[in-house]
Formats: structure tokens, sequence, C-alpha cells
């Protein structure tokens, strides 16, 4: 099974502290099998600031932080069999979430994995019209 997992960075805990969960947990997911890729946009100087260099068990796209660059890698979605957009990635994350669920196949497990829920809540309940509530309808999983 494939998986595209879009976060902050699986290459640096720059400003990056959710980059040692991502690492567990998908060195642990492609020990069981799972063929992951991670999309990261190359923002906060986290590429300059990398901890760990690309792994094995881990295919790693390091995008540009445009808008032209964000459709292509969330156009990779309709490759995988679980689509993970996890919160806090750093440039466009509506953007990318809108984009990653309109990409993912109609049989494809989503994810949105919250890594800062105080935060998170706070945004959903200050806004009213904040995109994340419309497209918690369309997700399967919710983690946080």
């Amino acid at each position: 099974m494939k998986i595209a997992f879009y976060g902050s960075s699986l290459l640096s805990s720059y400003w990056n502290g959710a980059a040692t969960y991502y690492r567990g947990l998908l060195k642990a997911l492609s020990q069981l099998g799972y063929e992951i890729t991670f999309y990261e946009p190359d923002v906060y100087d986290r590429q300059k600031n990398r901890d760990i260099e690309a792994p094995d068990w881990c295919n790693v796209v390091v995008y540009e932080p445009t808008p032209h660059a964000l459709m292509q890698v969330a156009a990779s979605a309709r490759e995988a069999d679980i689509v993970v957009k996890a919160s806090g990635v750093g440039f466009e994350d509506e953007a990318l979430l809108r984009a990653v669920l309109d990409h993912a196949r109609a049989d494809a497990l989503t994810v949105f994995w919250d890594v800062d829920a105080p935060a998170t809540l706070g945004q959903l309940r200050d806004e009213p019209d904040h995109p994340l509530h419309h497209a918690l309808r369309e997700i399967d999983l919710v983690l946080t």
C-alpha cells in the first residue's frame, strides 16, 4: 500500500517538533511493508538545518513554496491508498488540504493528523468559516 504524507518536515526538526514523531511512525510503517512518500515544503531554513538525510525507508519530496509546486505535489495524492495531511505544514496549509482532498482517489483513506490540537481547536472556535470546518466532513480519520 502506498502512503502520501504531507507534513512540515521529515528531514529537519528545526522549528519542527513533529519530525521525530513522523520518523518513528513512518519508519515502523515502512517495516510493515508500506511504501511512503513524504512531501515537505522548503520553508523556514529547514533544509539548511537537516538532522538526517533522506532515509531509505521513505521517499522524501522537498518542494518549492509556490502555488504551482503545491498543486504538483497535491496531485500525487491520486497515486496513494492512504493520504495524510498534517497540520502546521508551514506553507498554504488550507490550500494544501483542499488540493490533497480534491486529488485523493475516492477509495483512498484520508487522514488529518493534527500536531497542535490546542492551536487548531482555537482556530476552529474563533473562525467559524475556517476551511477545516468543511474539510473535516470529507476526512475519514483525524489523529492528534
